[in-house]
């Protein structure tokens, strides 16, 4: 998911990362994100950036917090 050689805080390139994936239906509706410690885990990035992301995106009204 993260690029190093991509500009920006790493919240908003994962927010940004989750948004594509939701607007080319890789994640469809009503489906459930992994935990904020997977992608951390597995992308090797702060879980609290993750976290961020999410709650910018059900700020944003692209998540529904559940």
């Amino acid at each position: 998911m993260r690029d190093v050689a991509q500009a920006g805080p790493i919240y908003v390139q994962v927010k940004t990362e989750l948004e594509t994936m939701i607007t080319d239906n890789q994640i469809k509706k009503g489906e459930k994100l992994p935990r904020a410690s997977e992608i951390a885990r597995a992308n090797n990035i702060p879980e609290g950036e993750v976290v961020r992301a999410y709650h910018e995106m059900v700020l944003a009204g692209l998540l529904n917090k559940s």
